[in-house]
């Protein structure tokens, strides 16, 4: 019996422009970023998996697993956020 690896989403990670954004309002924006890949996930199969938050920056990072960069680009643009870049990225460091 041969076993097949389980293929996993391609993960990428969303850079936000939180410029505009004061320190309170990130949970709101976060429960938005949530609620938005929970709803589109049932369709695009798009998970939201966490959130980095540079303060000096005023950026925003966001981890997705999703089928494509346009479907992570659509849930990320439910929520109306302010999205600047999506890139493909690489977890490290888990185990498998």
């Amino acid at each position: 019996m041969s076993t097949r690896p389980v293929a996993r989403p391609s993960c990428y990670v969303v850079e936000l422009d939180t410029t505009d954004v004061v320190w309170r309002e990130l949970d709101a924006l976060l429960g938005r970023i949530r609620a938005a890949a929970a709803s589109r996930g049932a369709g695009d199969q798009v998970r939201f998996v966490r959130s980095v938050y540079v303060p000096e920056d005023a950026r925003c990072f966001l981890l997705y697993e999703g089928p494509s960069g346009d479907a992570v680009r659509r849930a990320a643009e439910a929520a109306n956020v302010g999205v600047i870049r999506i890139e493909p990225a690489i977890r490290l460091g888990e185990e498998e």
